[in-house]
């Protein structure tokens, strides 16, 4: 089943690190930003953009990360989250992840979907959160 769902390629970057898969789909049902912080190399920075759900967007540091994640599950309750696609491409070392989830807005109480995408890139041997991204909304 998990070379069906994530491929072939998937599965070699996952071999060539120690890390393993990166755990978006927990980190979100279980609100843990420090796990979400240490994705994030202490050198670099991350580019998110989470318009039009926050005005947050930019590079970002660990600490910035995670105060965005602790905002937008302050501002919408989880209903639910699902990694749902995945691609890799093994010449340049990273890893995309695309987790669907449901919303609810603590203000207006309106329901909706959205995807985010996350980037990873290969570093020694971990993957390291690179790009965090709203990719759809509806």
């Amino acid at each position: 089943m998990f070379v069906a769902t994530f491929g072939m390629a998937t599965l070699w970057l996952l071999m060539h690190t120690s890390s393993g898969l990166p755990p978006i789909q927990t980190i979100f049902t279980q609100h843990q930003t420090a796990a979400l912080r240490e994705l994030v190399h202490e050198q670099t920075r991350v580019d998110v953009d989470l318009r039009p759900m926050l005005n947050d967007h930019g590079k970002l540091s660990a600490q910035q990360v995670g105060l965005s994640f602790d905002k937008l599950l302050r501002q919408y309750r989880l209903l639910e989250a699902k990694v749902t696609n995945s691609q890799v491409d093994t010449n340049y070392a990273w890893l995309e992840l695309q987790l669907e989830a449901s919303f609810e807005d603590q203000r207006r109480g309106r329901q909706m979907r959205v995807v985010f995408a996350f980037h990873f890139k290969q570093v020694g041997q971990q993957l390291v959160l690179r790009r965090w991204v709203l990719q759809d909304i509806y």
